[in-house]
Formats: structure tokens, C-alpha cells, sequence
């Protein structure tokens, strides 16, 4: 029986033990399919093992260091740096011809494989960009903002020198890297997909108790501040409409989400579920399957998870303009208004939940629709690609 090659997966940039952003669901979702044909292990911090809980995969653990899951970007930069070394010798302990995936475009899953490289280790790089930063996005600290940019930018730059195949997950993207001279062969397609047949178990005999669910990370990004207008306005109509936020935040960003809420006096109508995973008991998928419609008002990102979760659930969508839902992947059981246009999100809600016959039909639409994005398929695709590495 032939050894199986080795297959390292970079999983470094978890802030917390209490929160999964979607762009880290991509390979906690494809290391069981993958651990089929690899010996594949996980390096990632101690405190973010309990998200890859049940996996049939070996985990190496990064050492506590005292910035870890800190709110302040400071600390947490200085604790990418240190998780940046842990990892690069780490990785000296595979043999020749590993193949290394960075999980994310984040300095401590891009760092380590990159130095690897340059010192002459033959590994074979994935590397993986979800979403690029944008300077252009109003409403967010202007510093940081800049500092993500640069950071993205020299992370960018390590993977044209060095990666030998780069996964990206909406066509802006692509166009980046081969404007930068990156042919099509260094290049893969592969985003964000749904297990439909284990979603289903969740939707059985369920109530609809909210008119609508927003799932993210409650940040600037995923433009959850825009929320509390837009249900202020919904509510004018609909006085009694729910609006369920699954998310978390850091404490800053909780105390201004609550502060708007109050601000505008829909704090009966609006209730804040914190974080919930995708597995046990109370699930994310739990509060879909009891939800109307899902909204999404992401500013900046590649493939929205928790969208594609929430279509799978028969959930229709009402979303900000975003790649991922003009580029052709999915072409139906959504509507959406421009970036910004909160008076157009808002109608467009009322709308729907006006209109039971047409929700209906947004909803089957969707579910057939993201019948498209399912894990075996993209596993396959990666799994072709994998090959050429031996």
C-alpha cells in the first residue's frame, strides 16, 4: 500500500474561539474528503481546534502566546507574527514534496510556506484569496483600513512569486492576479459550497418565528451598521417584524450595534443570537430554517457562506450588489440593490414579506439554484488540480 502524501493546511488567523468568519469554513468543510487521498494536517492555534471538532485529520498546535484572542489590532498583529514563526518551523518538520495550503490571504498562514519557499524547501503552495480590501469603503477606521490593504498586497505578492497554484472565489479576484501576470493555470476557481442533504435534517417541521436573518461577522465590512436603519424603516410598515442577528463582534463594535438599535427603539424587534455554530443542539441553520427572508449587506468579500447556507435552507435573499451575485455562479432566488441603498434593501423586505406567493417562489428558486455549490463537486475540481503535484 502506497503512502499517502503529506497535505498541510495553514489555519492560522481564528481571533477567537467564539467565532467562525465563512472564509474559514472552506477547508474545515473539505479536510474529511481530503483526508481520502492525504495525510493531512492542521497547524492552527490551540484555542481554534475546537472548530474543527470531529475531523479525521492530525492537528498541530501553535503555543499559546499572551495577544492571542485580543480585540486590539496591535496585539492581534503581534500575535499573526508570532504564530508566523511557530508555523514556519513547523512546517521544516514535512518532507520534500508536502503540499502546503494557506487557508486564508492572512500574514501567518502566507508568511511561513512563502520563507519555506524561498529558502529552497520543495513544497507545492496553494494558496487562497477570498475577498480583496478595498480603499474605497466609507465608515471604516481609514488607518487600519490602509494597513489591511498593504498587509493584503504584500500577501498578493508572496504567492505570484511563489505559489504553484492560487484558489480565488469570484472573478474580481481573478482579474487582479492576471492583470499581475498570473496565467490561467496558476489559477483555480473554488469557493464557498453547501452539504444540502445535512442541512435538510435541520429544516423539518420548523416555524417561522423571524421575518429575516442576518448572519456575519458584526463589522463594518459585512455592513451590519446599515441594520438598524433599514429595520427601522421595515418596522414603519410591519410593526411587528423580527429581525434575527447571528454574529459576533468585538465589545466596540457590539456597544455601537446596540447603541443604533436603541437609538432607533426597535430593541423588541430586533434580537441578538450571538454566535452559533453548525453543529449540536441550536445551530445557525436552526434560526434559517425558522427565518423568511436572509439579508446580506456585505460591502467587501468573496463568496458569502453564510448566504449560500441561508439559499440551502430555501431562504430567499435580499443583499447588497456583490460580485458573487452578478458574476453568472447563481443566477436566482435573490434580490438586490445597490451598495448603500438602504431604502432600496428595505422595500424590497417589505416586499417580500407582503407577498407570500412570491417569497414562495424566490424560495425554490433558491434552493434549486445553490444546488450548484456542493462540496463533493468542489472537492473534485481541487482534487484534479491536486494531482499535478507529486
Amino acid at each position: 500500500m502506497n503512502k499517502k502524501q503529506n497535505l498541510a493546511i495553514l489555519a492560522n488567523p481564528f481571533v477567537t474561539s467564539k467565532g467562525l468568519a465563512g472564509g474559514d469554513l472552506y477547508y474545515i468543510e473539505l479536510a474529511d474528503y481530503l483526508a481520502k487521498t492525504y495525510q493531512v494536517s492542521i497547524i492552527l492555534p490551540q484555542f481554534a481546534k475546537v472548530h474543527w471538532a470531529g475531523k479525521k485529520v492530525k492537528f498541530l498546535t501553535l503555543a499559546p502566546n499572551i495577544f492571542d484572542q485580543s480585540q486590539m489590532r496591535i496585539f492581534l498583529f503581534a500575535a499573526y507574527l508570532i504564530r508566523s514563526i511557530q508555523t514556519y518551523f513547523l512546517l521544516k518538520k514535512f518532507p520534500q514534496k508536502t503540499i502546503v495550503c494557506s487557508s486564508s490571504e492572512f500574514l501567518p498562514d502566507v508568511l511561513p510556506i512563502f520563507l519555506s519557499k524561498i529558502k529552497g524547501k520543495n513544497y507545492f503552495w496553494v494558496a487562497r484569496f477570498y475577498h480583496l480590501v478595498s480603499l474605497s469603503n466609507k465608515n471604516v477606521n481609514k488607518l487600519f483600513n490602509l494597513i489591511s490593504f498593504l498587509l493584503q498586497r504584500l500577501s498578493i505578492y508572496m504567492a505570484i512569486k511563489k505559489a504553484d497554484l492560487i484558489l480565488i472565489d469570484n472573478q474580481k479576484t481573478a482579474t487582479l492576479f492576471k492583470a499581475k501576470g498570473v496565467k490561467n493555470n496558476r489559477l483555480l476557481t473554488s469557493g464557498g459550497s453547501v452539504d444540502t442533504k445535512k442541512i435538510q435534517k435541520s429544516l423539518i417541521n420548523k416555524n417561522k418565528y423571524y421575518d429575516a436573518v442576518f448572519a456575519g461577522r458584526l463589522d463594518y465590512v459585512k455592513g451590519v451598521f446599515d441594520l438598524p436603519d433599514i429595520w427601522t424603516k421595515v418596522v414603519v410598515t410591519i410593526p411587528h417584524a423580527r429581525l434575527a442577528i447571528v454574529g459576533t463582534a468585538t465589545t466596540q463594535n457590539q456597544k455601537k450595534l446596540q447603541k443604533l438599535i436603541e437609538e432607533n427603539h426597535i430593541e423588541k424587534n430586533v434580537h441578538l443570537l450571538g454566535f452559533l455554530p453548525h453543529t449540536g443542539k441550536n445551530t445557525i441553520f436552526d434560526v434559517f430554517a425558522r427565518s423568511k427572508i436572509f439579508v446580506s449587506l456585505t460591502l467587501e468579500g468573496g463568496r458569502d457562506f453564510a448566504l449560500i447556507e441561508a439559499m440551502a435552507c430555501s431562504l430567499p435573499v435580499v443583499a447588497y450588489q456583490q460580485p458573487f451575485l452578478t458574476e453568472g455562479t447563481i443566477n436566482q432566488g435573490f434580490l438586490f440593490a445597490e451598495k448603500g441603498n438602504k431604502q432600496k434593501i428595505a422595500q424590497l423586505i417589505i416586499y417580500l414579506l407582503k407577498n407570500p406567493k412570491v417569497r414562495s417562489l424566490l424560495s425554490k428558486k433558491a434552493a434549486t439554484e445553490v444546488k450548484k455549490l456542493d462540496w463533493q463537486k468542489t472537492h473534485a475540481t481541487l482534487s484534479n488540480r491536486l494531482l499535478q503535484f507529486k
